[in-house]
């Protein structure tokens, strides 16, 4: 973690630098404008009153360092962590859309849904919602957002949530200004419409509790960003390029959120093991199993190792809404 809190580090101290010498200049210049004033002025004890300008120039300026040195001093001593200050319920909301009877057709999503549903049993889940193209609540856009929403809205303190998604993604022209670049990412459900990932940022900006915890699994196409995190880990093909995107809001809750591909690419079906499924699911099953214990770093590297000796050509991001210690134990 030392790289990557190192440059959270240096980015805030970076912030606090730019408004202080802000403050600083701003200062300066009312100071010489006030003695300016003075002295074109008729006012009697010109001195006097320059003197006095002087000293609480010098007090504001004491005070803007102290308040400096202090933020400094906090940002230093910052230790990330989620706050997780129990696990009450794990609760997950599986969708797989294998858009059957259109020319979009997918073989394995359903499949990668339930086989989810079967490995977060074994970790605790005990409640589950799947939406897929033959269940009796459709997978389409508004029911996936209302079962979000549900999800979040009706999670309590210590609830450890589950989002997972197999199925295609895309993209549209960015309106909202919040993405770098210029492209806001989507899922298609199964009446063919897009939702958002500025869509889904608004259920969890408007409806994440503090103490609940949200982890969001994506395997479709364009999918890097699709929970606009402000923070991304190991974002390049050498596992060591940390990003923020300050065009996005952060939200209460814990956030976290591994998608299938970046977003410029695509994520594949594949023929594994004698069945389709989606390449970055099949990875996240084969990675997590052999070392259940591992890291969210180790459990990120492993799925990228794993599908670049596969010759599949995604790569799998790490994002979170708060900063994170990435070297902590996976808790799903």
């Amino acid at each position: 973690m030392t790289a990557e809190l190192a440059i959270y580090k240096q980015n805030r101290i970076n912030q606090l630098n730019i408004n202080y010498n802000n403050n600083i200049v701003r200062l300066n210049s009312d100071l010489v404008n006030n003695i300016r004033s003075i002295q074109i002025s008729r006012l009697r004890n010109k001195p006097a009153l320059i003197n006095s300008l002087i000293a609480k120039y010098n007090n504001d300026v004491s005070i803007l360092r102290r308040n400096q040195n202090s933020a400094i001093s906090i940002i230093n001593s910052f230790k990330p962590e989620f706050n997780i200050t129990k696990t009450n319920k794990k609760k997950a909301l599986l969708i797989g859309v294998n858009y059957i009877g259109t020319p979009y057709a997918l073989s394995g999503c359903i499949d990668d849904a339930n086989r989810m549903k079967d490995f977060l049993t074994q970790h605790g889940f005990i409640e589950f919602k799947i939406l897929t193209d033959y269940t009796s609540i459709k997978p389409t856009k508004q029911n996936i957002l209302n079962e979000i929403k549900n999800m979040i809205v009706n999670a309590n303190s210590g609830d450890i949530l589950f989002f997972y998604f197999s199925g295609h993604g895309s993209y549209t022209y960015d309106r909202s200004m919040d993405e770098t670049d210029g492209r806001d990412e989507m899922i298609v459900s199964s009446d063919l419409q897009g939702v958002l990932d500025d869509e889904i940022k608004t259920i969890l900006s408007n409806h994440m509790k503090r103490e609940v915890t949200i982890v969001g699994l994506f395997d479709s196409c364009h999918s890097g960003t699709m929970f606009d995190l402000k923070f991304n880990y190991l974002d390049s093909n050498n596992y060591d390029k940390y990003t923020e995107n300050d065009r996005v809001s952060e939200c209460n809750g814990n956030v976290i959120m591994i998608s299938g591909c970046m977003d410029a690419q695509t994520s594949a079906e594949a023929f594994i093991d004698n069945k389709a499924q989606g390449a970055m699911t099949w990875s996240f099953f084969q990675c997590i199993n052999k070392t259940p214990n591992c890291s969210w770093r180790e459990l990120l590297k492993s799925m990228r190792d794993l599908l670049k000796t596969s010759s599949f050509s995604q790569i799998p991001q790490l994002s979170t809404d708060s900063f994170y210690d990435i070297d902590a134990k996976i808790f799903i």
